[in-house]
This record gives C-alpha cells, structure tokens and sequence, in this order.
C-alpha cells in the first residue's frame, strides 16, 4: 500500500483538478464521486488522446517535465500509483 503524506495529497487533489478542468477529457463521474482507486483508462474510459491532453495539461500546470518512454500503461490503471509516481517526477524523487 502506498502511503501519502500532506504534502503528496494536495499534489493528488491537484491532478484530480486538472483533469477536470481540462475542457478536452469528459469524465463519466462528478467530481465528488472520484475515487483515487480509479483507472483512468477502464473507468474514466480517457482514450490515447484524451490521456496525452491530461499528461500535457499536467505539465504545463505543474512545471514539470516527463518521460513518455517511461510511463508504463498499468499506472494509468490506479490514479494513486500515478498520482504518487507523478509526485516522485515533480519533486525529483527517485523511483516509480
């Protein structure tokens, strides 16, 4: 089980508002139905396109730079494994 502190949660929330804010995802759930258990890919249904729209919007937003050869399919399968990955790019942490 992955443990989050303060500091990784506000970064989750923020993510969680990206996508919601960014006018080229639809999500099927309202916003206080989210749960950070979900796959962004099996739940949410986001297609190539609409999760290459929310990993740029994700940068853009956050400053941060990533590695497309790096994201491994199955973190999109579990918003807190990618959330926590995410965290771990943005704050120069090593691991994934």
């Amino acid at each position: 089980m992955i443990q989050t502190s303060a500091a990784q949660n506000e970064f989750q929330d923020k993510l969680v508002d990206i996508l919601y804010d960014n006018k080229a995802i639809t999500i099927g759930i309202n916003r206080e139905d989210f749960n950070p258990k979900i796959s962004l890919v099996k739940d949410l249904k986001l297609d190539s396109i609409q999760l290459l729209e929310y990993l740029l919007a994700i940068e853009f937003n956050l400053e941060i730079s990533l590695d497309y050869e790096d994201l491994e399919i199955d973190l999109f399968d579990d918003f807190t494994r990618f959330s926590a990955y995410l965290y771990q790019k943005a704050t120069g942490q090593a691991g994934g």
